[in-house]
């Protein structure tokens, strides 16, 4: 009862926090003169698919660009909220983008992740026009974004230069969650997939980034809570693992006391190191740190 009582307490108070950085972050983007470009990437039968631009100033060499997926369970969330610490790297000059993607309970797996792979070919195609650099495209992702970006990550054939995971949930039949809570994320998982994720192993699987990952794999750094009570840092760990066995360059960097969406994965030291990792990739330094920090 009183874990409950902390993670209820906990929910609220974060929930007041993100919606203060929401507000912050336009505050922000408004001050210092970062208009939003909103172009569409894609039409579907539901309605047309759109991505928001915002582009660095005076950059006379091409940009990189950190494409943005929001997370939601698959069903909920909205493209125009972006992270703080993600729209902050404009001032660093780096494009961002944030994406539209289709909602589980209009559509089925695998159209959200083929959505994902043309808003990235609608950026590399657009580069020239928007100065940007098609060989430095990053992925960040928050939760349900966070593995949407994880399984187009993982694919090499996309040519991702790193991706930021914050939270994922990354092996959907394996999240080492208790049997009481395995059972409504079972329901979200398979609204997603169309059918009882527990009957379709194989599809399951082509929803895991697991099952993607090779030698060619791009750098991943990935960020977990240990009172995360949606999604178990277990998920992260076993991602870590997976690319360490494949000799990806990973870091995974586990919170103790930081839950579900923490507005303070926001704060400014783990953004400087993120910050570091996408800069040792830009300017093509190794990034080699394997090791699950926690601090």
């Amino acid at each position: 009862m009183l874990a409950f009582l902390r993670n209820l307490i906990l929910f609220l108070m974060n929930s007041l926090a993100l919606a203060a950085d929401f507000f912050k972050m336009q505050w922000w983007l408004r001050r210092n003169n970062y208009p939003r470009q909103s172009h569409v990437f894609t039409k579907t039968k539901n309605r047309d698919k759109s991505l928001d631009l915002y582009l660095p100033k005076g950059s006379s060499s091409p940009t990189p660009i950190i494409l943005f997926l929001h997370g939601g369970g698959w069903l909920s969330g909205h493209h125009r909220v972006v992270q703080t610490g993600v729209i902050r790297q404009l001032a660093r000059g780096y494009a961002v983008a944030s994406m539209d993607y289709t909602f589980s309970y209009r559509a089925k797996w695998p159209t959200q992740q083929k959505e994902v792979e043309v808003a990235i070919e609608f950026l590399k195609k657009k580069a020239s026009k928007f100065n940007l650099n098609p060989d430095k495209i990053f992925l960040w992702g928050i939760s349900a974004g966070g593995h949407l970006c994880a399984v187009a990550g993982a694919n090499a054939l996309n040519k991702i230069a790193g991706v930021v995971l914050w939270y994922p949930p990354t092996d959907l039949l394996n999240l080492g969650l208790p049997a009481y809570r395995r059972i409504p994320f079972d329901w979200v998982t398979s609204l997603l997939m169309g059918q009882n994720i527990r009957k379709n192993s194989t599809l399951a699987q082509t929803a895991s980034p697991l099952h993607y990952i090779t030698e060619h794999t791009p750098p991943f750094y990935i960020m977990h809570g240990t009172w995360d009570a949606l999604v178990e840092a277990h998920s992260s760990i076993i991602l870590h693992q997976k690319l360490q066995e494949n000799r990806v360059p990973s870091t995974l960097k586990i919170i103790p006391k930081y839950v579900h969406a923490d507005f303070r994965f926001n704060k400014q030291e783990h953004i400087q190191e993120i910050e570091l990792f996408l800069d040792q990739i830009v300017s093509k330094r190794n990034h080699t740190r394997t090791t699950i920090y926690v601090p």
